[in-house]
């Protein structure tokens, strides 16, 4: 008789587990293949020309150009208290990386080497997320099942969802991966009291990690940390209420600190404008904006966003269907589908 055991989040058949082996060859585990999946996604989206960090030529287009002109300031100003600020760009007020979105905590690192003058990371970086975002999807899905090519099929929808190559325009933006992350932290079982320390120990970093890379992310991740800490105080009991509140305005604190660090609070005034133009009602999550075959395209008006309607490929991902990008069709010639989007 197959026994039912708690993993996480979900349950799985450990007699099913156990027959299935969770690495399909010597050394390659299905997060190493989730990964790699990601890698050639992207790359087939975008050309090799995004990793070449000499190539800056496909950046000087909508945000991009931003994102790496703040770069390029930062780069050759000195370094100054917030440790993201940039006292020359735009000239004579200044700004922060953060402003320009220019993946703040790793320009700060990225600062610290001798790179060359026309060094360009954003397109490393674009690729570390598809990277990362099928990796910690297959990282989800491990606590359901141990089955291998479940785990594949099952991180797939993370990399090909197109609401995150729609959001390479954006950089910092395009790290969904934090997201999954945060929901791994969530749903990872915490039965000993070293994976109770380990999913602590994650809780904590991530804060900070997010906020060097973007706020918003920081915002979304937040509420699924406190789920996360309610879980183990009050519904599993593994900690006491007092210790749960110091662990997260602990993760809470240092994440503050790392935004008061790299310039948060030092940008631009409320009179900014943008704030009503991009917008999402209820229809978000049956629009897919022409990315599906299956849902049809609804009316929108200048700024209004949908792509939350991802269900359709998780659905096909369960019947063991692949997905299928309908970007191809949309590229110009001789252009990737990121180019011809930005341009």
């Amino acid at each position: 008789m197959i026994e039912r055991v708690k993993y996480g989040g979900g349950m799985t058949d450990s007699g099913v587990a156990n027959r299935s082996n969770s690495r399909l060859g010597r050394g390659v585990t299905p997060e190493v293949i989730s990964t790699t999946f990601g890698l050639a996604w992207i790359l087939g989206h975008g050309g090799l020309r995004i990793i070449d960090p000499r190539d800056t030529r496909w950046l000087m287009c909508g945000d991009w150009a931003w994102h790496h002109l703040g770069w390029l300031f930062y780069q050759r100003d000195a370094w100054h208290l917030p440790l993201g600020a940039i006292q020359n760009y735009p000239d004579p007020w200044g700004t922060t990386t953060v402003y320009t979105d220019s993946v703040p905590g790793l320009a700060m690192v990225l600062k610290l080497l001798p790179l060359p003058n026309n060094f360009q990371y954003l397109g490393l970086w674009i690729v570390a997320n598809f990277c990362l975002s099928g990796f910690w999807g297959a990282r989800l899905v491990r606590l359901f099942t141990k089955n291998s090519l479940a785990i594949v099929l099952g991180s797939i929808p993370f990399v090909v969802t197109p609401i995150l190559l729609l959001r390479t325009g954006h950089a910092a933006l395009s790290a969904h991966w934090l997201l999954l992350w945060a929901l791994h932290i969530y749903l990872r079982p915490t039965g000993s009291d070293a994976q109770l320390r380990g999913a602590l120990r994650s809780a904590t970093i991530w804060g900070p990690i997010a906020a060097g890379i973007h706020v918003y992310l920081l915002a979304m991740g937040i509420p699924i940390l406190w789920a996360f800490y309610w879980r183990v105080c009050k519904i599993e009991r593994r900690l006491s209420q007092r210790a749960a509140w110091l662990h997260l305005l602990r993760s809470l604190g240092a994440a503050l600190l790392t935004m008061t660090l790299l310039g948060h609070f030092n940008g631009t005034g409320p009179t900014s404008g943008g704030y009503g133009k991009y917008v999402a009602d209820v229809l978000t999550f049956v629009d897919p904006m022409g990315w599906s075959r299956i849902l049809p395209a609804l009316p929108t008006k200048p700024g209004e966003i949908g792509l939350s309607c991802t269900f359709s490929g998780r659905m096909k991902c369960v019947s063991c269907q692949s997905e299928t990008s309908v970007g191809f069709g949309q590229r110009r010639s001789g252009e990737s589908w990121m180019f011809a989007k930005q341009s």
